[in-house]
């Protein structure tokens, strides 16, 4: 009983905060989520494939040619990382007081942002896999 009171108080406050993001802008939201959440996990891959070249080149007498092509792969692994983490670190979802063209506008903008890092994730992971299994 002693939360209750807390509790309702707190519910009603969050009902009263703002209005809701529209029905268009709240899907777009959405789908550009999608885009993100599928790529998020594969940061601990492109974490792996870093260590893994930094081993080959540790572990091995490379000629400078291929050192070389592991330290530019590790630059594109780290390059897709950053990409991820700054889309992230300047996403934020659209205010329920922005306009609906504004936030649609936003969204639209961002969707395109994640695409490109999604791109540029799996397009480093796969090169990286590629340079390690041969």
């Amino acid at each position: 009983m002693k939360y209750l009171i807390p509790s309702l108080i707190l519910l009603l406050f969050i009902s009263a905060c703002g209005t809701k993001l529209s029905e268009p802008v709240e899907k777009l939201f959405d789908e550009t989520m999608v885009i993100h959440d599928e790529v998020m996990p594969e940061m601990s891959t492109i974490n792996k494939a870093k260590k893994a070249h930094r081993k080959i080149i540790k572990n091995n007498d490379l000629t400078p040619e291929l050192k070389t092509a592991h330290l530019q792969m590790i630059k594109e692994l780290e390059d897709a990382d950053d990409a991820m983490m700054d889309w992230m670190a300047e996403f934020s979802k659209p205010d329920a007081d922005q306009s609906e063209k504004e936030a649609l506008s936003y969204l639209e903008n961002e969707k395109i942002k994640i695409s490109k890092v999604r791109d540029k994730m799996w397009d480093a992971i796969n090169k990286s896999k590629s340079m390690i299994n041969e």
